[in-house]
């Protein structure tokens, strides 16, 4: 079942984010982060047996260079578990409904280059990559 997060989900979405995150972060630092998306993101998790095994995070954005409303899948993560029963395409077509409610032109997403089942699953569910990501560490 997908719906939308809530406060209480915090701790099982902090363990699916661990399962893939490169970076170190505090419970606390978690749970800022999980709030503040909350209330600005869209979030939903699907559930199976009561238990959180997917989440996906969708920023509805502005930017200058669409001059358009674009969306970006900040985070889709399903239980390394649970992959391959259909959960992953499922949080994104309820993702991209709430991208297409909002008027969105897209829906951008990126991943890291390591992760070739991800880009196999973006392409298979109609994304091309047509640009690169960089990022400069500043802390």
């Amino acid at each position: 079942m997908i719906r939308t997060a809530t406060r209480a989900d915090v701790d099982a979405v902090q363990g699916l984010i661990r399962q893939l995150s490169r970076h170190d972060f505090t419970e606390e630092q978690f749970e800022a982060c999980y709030l503040h998306n909350l209330e600005n993101n869209h979030i939903l998790v699907y559930e199976k047996n009561k238990r959180v095994v997917g989440c996906g995070v969708l920023a509805i954005q502005y930017p200058l260079h669409f001059s358009q409303r674009s969306s970006e899948l900040v985070n889709l993560i399903v239980d390394e578990n649970a992959r391959g029963g259909g959960i992953g395409k499922k949080l994104l077509a309820a993702l991209e409904q709430i991208a297409v409610s909002h008027k969105c032109v897209c829906v951008e997403a990126d991943s890291g280059k390591q992760r070739e089942d991800a880009h196999r699953f973006y392409n298979r569910e109609g994304f091309v990559c047509n640009h690169y990501k960089f990022t400069k560490g500043l802390i």
